[in-house]
C-alpha cells in the first residue's frame, strides 16, 4: 500500500510538471510568435531604409560627380602654385582659406598689418596670411563696421597747436603716395620723419631745418590732416627704419576719426537750414 501511495505521488508531481510543461510552453509560443511578428516589422522598416539610403547614395554620387566636374573646371583657372600651397595648409589645418574681418583673420585671430589688410580687401593680389598660412579672402557682407555710430562714440580729442612734436596725414606725398608726416620742434630746429601709410616704413631721411616745422615745412603741412600722437625721439629712435605696430594702428584709429568727424560736420552743415530773409519770415 505504502508503494502503491508513493507512486501515485509520483505520477501526480509529474502531472504537475507536464501541466506547467504546457503552460509554460504555450507562453513561449505567444512570445515566439510576438517576437516573429516584431522581427518581421523591424525587417520590412530596415529594407525602406535601406531602399532610401540607396537613393540618397545614388543622389549624393551623382552631386559629387557634378560637383568634381565644377571644381576641376575651377581649379583649371587657378595658379598650380597656389593650388599646391591650398592643399598643403587644408591637410594640416583642416582649411587653407580664411575670411578676413576687423583687420584680423578669422582662423587664427591674428591681427593683419594695415598694408596686408588693404591687400586682402583689393583683391588684386593673392594673400597668405603671416601666421596660419591660410590664403586671406575679404567679404565686405560681413565686414564689422569701423566706427560706431555717432551718438555712441567719444569726442574726439584735438592734439594741442603748440606741441612740440606733430603728427599728420597726406593723402599724396610725391612718389610715396600716402604717408603719415611726423614734425618736431628742438632747439630752433624742426626736423621731418616721413612714414608710410601701410607698412610704417620709414621713407628717406630725416630732414632738418631752421625755424618752427610750420614755417619750415609750410608746403607739407597745408592740406594736411593733423593727428593726435606723441612719442619721444629716444622711442622713436629705437624704431628704427619701422614704427611699431601699436604706434601705425594708433595713427590709423585717430586717422578714421578725423575723417569722421570732418564728414560729420560736412553731412551737418548741409543739412543746417538756409537762414530766411527778414521780410520772407515776417509774412
Amino acid at each position: 500500500m505504502h508503494e502503491i501511495q508513493f507512486a501515485e505521488k509520483e505520477i501526480a508531481t509529474t502531472e504537475d510538471k507536464i501541466l506547467e510543461l504546457m503552460v509554460n510552453a504555450d507562453a513561449r509560443d505567444k512570445e515566439v510568435k510576438a517576437a516573429q511578428a516584431e522581427l518581421k516589422a523591424e525587417a520590412a522598416e530596415i529594407e525602406k531604409e535601406k531602399i532610401e539610403a540607396r537613393q540618397r547614395t545614388a543622389e549624393d554620387e551623382k552631386q559629387l560627380v557634378e560637383w568634381r566636374a565644377k571644381r576641376d573646371q575651377m581649379r583649371a583657372g587657378v595658379n598650380e602654385d597656389l593650388l599646391r600651397h591650398y592643399e598643403r595648409v587644408s591637410k594640416f589645418r583642416g582649411s587653407g582659406i580664411s575670411e578676413v574681418r576687423d583687420h584680423k583673420c578669422m582662423a587664427c585671430q591674428v591681427m593683419l598689418r594695415p598694408q596686408i589688410y588693404n591687400d586682402v580687401r583689393t583683391g588684386q593680389q593673392t594673400v597668405i596670411c603671416d601666421s596660419c598660412q591660410r590664403i586671406l579672402y575679404f567679404n565686405p557682407a560681413n565686414e564689422m563696421q569701423a566706427l560706431e555710430p555717432e551718438h555712441k562714440r567719444s569726442r574726439r580729442h584735438h592734439p594741442k597747436i603748440d606741441a612740440p612734436q606733430a603728427w599728420y596725414y597726406r593723402a599724396e606725398f610725391g612718389d610715396a603716395g600716402e604717408v603719415f608726416l611726423c614734425m618736431h620742434n628742438a632747439g630752433g630746429q624742426a626736423s621731418r620723419h616721413v612714414f608710410d601709410v601701410g607698412t610704417g616704413r620709414l621713407i628717406g631721411d630725416i630732414l632738418s631745418r631752421e625755424g618752427d616745422f610750420r614755417q619750415a615745412f609750410p608746403e607739407d603741412v597745408t592740406g594736411a590732416i593733423r593727428l593726435n600722437g606723441s612719442w619721444s625721439e629716444k622711442e622713436m629712435e629705437n624704431w628704427g627704419t619701422e614704427m611699431p605696430m601699436t604706434a601705425l594702428d594708433s595713427l590709423h584709429a585717430d586717422l578714421e576719426a578725423a575723417r569722421y568727424e570732418m564728414s560729420s560736420r560736412t553731412t551737418a552743415k548741409a543739412e543746417k537750414p538756409a537762414a530766411v530773409p527778414t521780410e520772407q519770415a515776417a509774412s
